[in-house]
């Protein structure tokens, strides 16, 4: 912000300073952000979001689905892998992407990936009983949580409060969040006894050192790859390569998006034995997510 042009005052140039700032981080810019009057509706736009979605954590309305993955060749479930889901009171299911922004860039993220983990603990007690025994759960904590100097003892508490054998636990870390984990962190987590998975995998480049060096256990190949791999050469390519580059450092592959029986056996074709999309009918998890849901909200 310029005195003189956008404010006439310390205390105008510094707020108008700080809606900029705002900006930036929001749009992710690589370059100075200066104050505009839109600058500050976004701002103010941003600050009513996010006293929205801290509503939403203390309400409970911000919990976790659940969906299936599968052996592709059998058609066997080994995983219910939680996504964060929040459904609002008037404008219905709003799309992880567009909540997850506004909890990264106004310090909300890691008391949202708290909320819902202590969601995947009461839904541990609640769905152990569908579970067969070498069923796991997959839980994909988010960046800022995961780089918190609590997330492992966060994730100890876990496993002793739902009682969960820490082998059943899969923690899945984002790529681009792998990039800045210390390896201590990793070797501690993967002391706790839980299994470690890279989400997004080709949607950032990761470090194959650092990758062959972390105690991991798979390696989950970005939808947006995935979805493309029957029409798109690139998408083909990427996904051929990051198959090939779990198999080689040992690692489990794991695709999502597998929405057809032709898709399926593309992946089966590349190398690739897990995965999850529509081609599997899950009406265990989808039942279970509404029924969790309604739960909440009668129990509050």
């Amino acid at each position: 912000a310029i005195l003189g042009e956008e404010a006439v005052s310390a205390r105008t140039l510094v707020d108008r300073a700080h809606a900029a700032a705002a900006e930036a981080r929001r749009s992710g810019a690589q370059r100075a952000v200066f104050f505009s009057q839109t600058a500050s509706l976004g701002a103010r736009a941003q600050l009513d979001a996010a006293r929205e979605l801290r509503e939403a954590i203390e309400k409970r309305d911000v919990r976790l689905r659940y969906v299936g993955r599968h052996d592709l060749a059998t058609g066997r479930c080994v995983a219910w892998v939680g996504y964060v889901r929040w459904m609002h009171a008037l404008r219905g299911e709003i799309r992880p992407v567009e909540f997850l922004r506004i909890a990264e860039t106004t310090g909300l993220a890691t008391e949202l990936s708290r909320a819902v983990l202590r969601c995947l603990r009461e839904d541990c007690a609640a769905l152990r009983t569908h579970w067969g025994a070498d069923v796991q759960i997959s839980f994909g904590a988010l960046r800022h949580h995961v780089l918190h100097e609590d997330f492992v003892g966060d994730i100890e508490r876990f496993l002793a409060d739902s009682a969960l054998p820490p082998q059943a636990l899969e923690l899945r870390i984002a790529e681009r969040t792998l990039t800045a984990c210390a390896p201590q962190l990793l070797q501690s987590l993967r002391q706790l006894g839980v299994q470690l998975v890279v989400d997004e995998v080709a949607r950032d480049m990761g470090s194959l050192d650092q990758l062959a060096h972390a105690p991991l256990w798979g390696l989950q190949l970005d939808r947006a790859w995935v979805t493309a791999v029957r029409h798109d050469e690139v998408a083909l390519k990427v996904c051929r390569a990051g198959i090939a580059v779990a198999s080689g450092l040992g690692l489990t592959p794991i695709a999502t998006g597998v929405d057809d029986p032709q898709l399926r056996d593309t992946l089966l074709g590349l190398g690739c034995r897990l995965g999850s999309g529509d081609l599997y009918t899950d009406s265990f998890a989808a039942a279970a997510t509404d029924a969790l849901a309604a739960g909440a909200m009668t129990g509050r």
